[in-house]
């Protein structure tokens, strides 16, 4: 499907896409509201999943100051853009809003990732789909199951095929005090 998607990509043809938004700067929540409502340009019918409270991912040598919590949560939605396009705009919606580069694994004032896209399958320098660490982030599989529990995983291997929920069942992700589901954004 991959190849079939993005060779005869047009307008005319709308895709599911599920993307990840997180925070862990200033006014949180706020920068969740905002990057929705600046998404809805370029993906329509969005759902929101619960907003999920974790900690940071840091690296060894990383300042006492990047310890800051995460709110992260999913929105799945349709857009007509090719999957480079998609990911252009939402780095530039990034950018718009303030980002700053603070390096590898960072604080972000709102980071986006595309989690999927229907069930296509691409590995590029630039772009994995579906996220390459997807399935190793309790915080970012159980957002996208809060939306859509029965997408199906399309990468070769243990789970594909398996439906999201099923996923994260056997993973044993679950809200606890590491991953708190602090419940609906409210826009």
């Amino acid at each position: 499907m991959a190849l079939r998607f993005l060779r005869q990509h047009n307008n005319d043809v709308r895709h599911m896409i599920i993307l990840g938004l997180g925070s862990n700067m200033g006014e949180r929540k706020d920068y969740l509201r905002r990057a929705i409502a600046r998404l809805s340009a370029c993906v329509s019918g969005i759902r929101l999943s619960h907003v999920f409270e974790s900690s940071a991912l840091l690296p060894a040598d990383a300042p006492a100051e990047w310890n800051k919590p995460f709110l992260n949560m999913a929105i799945s939605g349709q857009s007509s853009l090719s999957p480079d396009d998609l990911l252009a705009e939402l780095k530039r919606v990034e950018r718009d809003m303030g980002r700053q580069v603070r390096g590898f694994w960072g604080p972000r004032e709102i980071d986006i990732d595309i989690l999927a896209i229907d069930d296509v399958t691409l590995e590029t320098p630039a772009l994995n789909i579906p996220h390459h660490e997807l399935l190793n982030r309790d915080f970012a599989l159980l957002p996208l199951v809060d939306i859509a529990p029965d997408w199906k995983y399309p990468l070769e291997g243990t789970y594909k095929g398996w439906r999201a929920f099923d996923i994260a069942a056997a993973k044993g992700f679950k809200p606890c005090d590491a991953l708190v589901d602090i419940g609906e954004l409210g826009l």
